[in-house]
């Protein structure tokens, strides 16, 4: 699935190639920076999913931070509500560990609206929301 969002999304695709840290990935996970949230049919077959690195922010000491840094879902589910439910998911876990701020990227050229639509605000590319006080 995530050699299929890189295809749809990714940007520069011949100068910067599709090369997994799975290593860093694992390691990440060992150390509960890395919080993945799936999508799901009711048979349990996987059709989505959004990656989030939460770590407390240099700059704002204290402070629970995350980035969501992979979310796909396959096309045929979109559209339905699964995506949002998956990040509305996301948000209640990240509110619930203590994260303060959420933020999240869309590409330029892929622009779905999820993140307006559930609140976040724009700042160049990046979308963030505050999900608690600090």
């Amino acid at each position: 699935m995530l050699r299929k969002d890189w295809e749809e999304n990714g940007i520069d695709r011949e100068r910067v190639p599709f090369s997994l840290d799975i290593d860093r990935y694992l390691q990440y996970d060992l150390v509960g920076v890395l919080q993945i949230v799936t999508g799901r049919t009711a048979a349990g077959a996987m059709v989505g999913y959004v990656f989030a690195a939460v770590h407390p922010h240099i700059d704002h000491s204290g402070l629970g931070w995350a980035l969501l840094t992979w979310y796909w879902l396959y096309p045929e589910y979109r559209g339905g509500g699964t995506g949002n439910a998956m990040i509305a998911a996301m948000e209640t876990f990240l509110r619930e560990a203590g994260v303060s701020v959420v933020e999240a990227t869309e590409k330029v050229t892929a622009k779905h609206g999820l993140f307006l639509r559930r609140g976040y605000s724009a700042t160049d590319t990046v979308y963030r929301k505050i999900l608690q006080a600090g």
